[in-house]
């Protein structure tokens, strides 16, 4: 069949990915207890494997723009009365509209392109120099834009931080119609690449996303990039980024995959979730990507292993075994199951 041939080509071509060709082994209904052994040993070695990557980036769920596109999420949210989880946040088709909210404020804002990602579609706007002819031309005709109020930031360094997390939802739709989310515990922090100054709109300054800040003359990787548990206060905020996740997810169940009678096997979508966090130290939803790069996760070492490990585990239908799974930061905590109605 179609796995099979899949299996022999990518074995002829990556004949040590042994990851990866255990997972084929696994998706083929092959004995599961003789792999399940060698997994602890597989999970070594240093790379993220192809196949997970591969697996990860096209098991789509059905409508995974309910969790990714700017603008569904921001009203899903604000149906669902979560609004305290993300800054302040409105969608506008009216470039008069939207120039009017951006001058009502003396803070900066952001509008997005909703459905572009990886920090792309993004003007940074300031209410003292703004204008309305500069909203006309960000704004095609018709098209909704989200419109984010940028917060007065923690620092840490003196500079302006975000938090990555690895979010993974499965619909087992084979089994009992649920939707199933993980969240992998570590995360990555990236600093932007200048001291924080409040008045300076540049993407060095605002933007923490990698995507937009290696386009700068100075961006350096190293000094902006590490795992999100090097920062002393990250744990003591891990609740409130599980509570952001969870009514995230909360608020459109329903809506990113359907029930199914017909025996399909798991859907599912590994999304990116990218945080801020205010004075306060209190992390705040910014947005989703359902297609995160696996970069990170693959030079950030305690990543390495991790973002593979529910793949192993859920998958092929086997699930976490309590007496093996890791009791440390690095693993994939389940938050919670919901109903597909």
């Amino acid at each position: 069949d179609i796995l099979s041939e899949t299996k022999r080509l990518y074995q002829k071509h990556y004949p040590d990915d042994k990851l990866g060709l255990l997972l084929f082994d696994l998706l083929l209904n092959k004995e599961r207890l003789e792999y399940k052994e060698k997994i602890p040993e597989i999970m070594q070695q240093e790379e993220l494997s192809y196949a997970c990557e591969a697996f990860l980036l096209n098991l789509r769920l059905e409508n995974p723009k309910q969790l990714a596109h700017k603008c569904i999420v921001a009203d899903n949210i604000k149906d669902a009365g979560y609004t305290d989880i993300a800054p302040k946040t409105f969608i506008f088709s009216s470039p008069e509209e939207a120039y009017s909210r951006v001058i009502s404020s003396s803070n900066l804002w952001f509008l997005k392109d909703p459905a572009v990602q990886r920090g792309q579609g993004i003007s940074i706007l300031n209410p003292s120099s703004c204008s309305l002819e500069q909203i006309k031309l960000l704004m095609q005709k018709g098209k909704r834009y989200c419109l984010q109020e940028c917060i007065e930031p923690f620092l840490l360094d003196n500079r302006k931080f975000g938090i990555r997390l690895h979010v993974l939802v499965l619909a087992n739709i084979r089994e009992s119609n649920t939707l199933s989310v993980y969240l992998l515990l570590d995360g990555i922090l990236t600093k932007c690449g200048k001291e924080y100054d409040p008045k300076d709109t540049s993407a060095l300054n605002q933007i923490t996303c990698t995507s937009v800040q290696r386009a700068e003359k100075n961006f350096d990787r190293v000094k902006v990039k590490t795992c999100a548990s090097s920062w002393d206060g990250y744990v003591e905020t891990i609740p409130y980024l599980e509570e952001a996740v969870i009514k995230t997810i909360m608020s459109v169940a329903s809506k990113v995959c359907s029930p199914s009678n017909t025996g399909n096997l798991l859907k599912g979508q590994l999304f990116g979730y990218d945080f801020v966090y205010n004075n306060q130290g209190k992390p705040l939803f910014i947005e989703a990507n359902m297609a995160p790069q696996f970069q990170d996760a693959k030079v950030i070492e305690s990543l390495r292993h991790s973002v593979a490990y529910p793949l192993i585990n859920k998958l092929p239908l086997i699930f976490f075994d309590p007496d093996n799974e890791s009791k440390t930061i690095h693993r994939w905590k389940h938050l919670r199951d919901f109903e597909i109605i």
